[in-house]
């Protein structure tokens, strides 16, 4: 605070010296030379790397990200490098390599640590020990994602993973029209999102199917695991959501998955950046 207000009485003395000293002539080649200095100090070419980025080509096949802390226990699904599993992450090279994106900035090093640590957390260890390659970005899911967008225009994804909305405080920005419109941006035309709805709180399934009427998008199917068969797990609900309902393959087949469960509901509205509604959500 104290050196916004000497930058603000240096400009205050600034204005009072070039009126008081110098004429309008000389005041405006004053001002037109202060402003003409930054072309001779400030760096303005291009950065290499990142034209040699926006040139490079998408690859065959892109490994999809998984938005969202929930998302560091998805690499045991990773089998090997070569394997393509399901839930891969991205951001690295293509069909290698994996990214996780997580949501919050503070402390990001801390977090990184405790999530590559296998006294806390084997998931991501025995994924990077069985072969495979994990990479970690940290900040933002949502601004990483569009700035990715922008740095590499032409790469899509097959699935993308949200699994960020299990905690007390949700992060809504994952949740709104512009998050699906980035997200729909981001996937190819048969591309899947699958997001992971698991709540004690709130019932997010109406939030999903207002944004999914909303997106206009066909395939919908929504699954309750009510019952897991692993001693001390809990029941999970994921929805997948798809452009048609022809891309969603087999598991309009399975019988965990359908669509008859992912109702809308007018009350809760379609939630945007600007406007959304826990308390039409709240399990009370």
């Amino acid at each position: 605070m104290v050196f916004f207000q000497a930058v603000l009485l240096g400009g205050y003395a600034y204005a009072h010296a070039s009126a008081a000293w110098l004429g309008v002539r000389r005041q405006m080649l004053l001002h037109l030379a202060l402003l003409a200095l930054p072309l001779g100090v400030l760096p303005l070419a291009v950065n290499p790397a990142l034209s040699a980025r926006r040139r490079s080509q998408p690859g065959p096949r892109r490994a999809p990200p998984a938005l969202g802390l929930g998302g560091a226990a998805l690499p045991r699904g990773q089998r090997n490098r070569a394997a393509h599993p399901e839930v891969v992450h991205a951001h690295g090279s293509p069909g290698r390599a994996g990214s996780l994106l997580p949501l919050r900035r503070e402390q990001p090093r801390r977090r990184r640590d405790i999530a590559t640590n296998r006294f806390y957390f084997s998931y991501v260890p025995d994924a990077i020990s069985r072969g495979a390659t994990v990479r970690i970005e940290m900040g933002d899911a949502r601004i990483r994602m569009s700035q990715v967008r922008n740095e590499r225009p032409g790469e899509r994804y097959d699935l993308i993973v949200v699994d960020a909305f299990s905690s007390d405080a949700i992060p809504v920005h994952l949740l709104t029209r512009e998050a699906f419109r980035l997200y729909f941006d981001m996937l190819n035309a048969r591309g899947l999102l699958a997001l992971h709805l698991s709540n004690r709180y709130l019932s997010l399934e109406p939030v999903v199917a207002n944004l999914a009427e909303a997106a206009g998008l066909g395939g919908r199917l929504l699954r309750h695991d009510s019952s897991p068969d692993a001693e001390g797990a809990t029941a999970s609900i994921w929805a997948v959501l798809a452009r048609t309902p022809e891309a969603l393959g087999s598991l309009t087949k399975d019988e965990g998955w359908t669509a008859a469960k992912l109702e809308r509901k007018p009350r809760v509205g379609v939630w945007t950046d600007d406007s959304h509604n826990l308390l039409a959500v709240f399990n009370w």
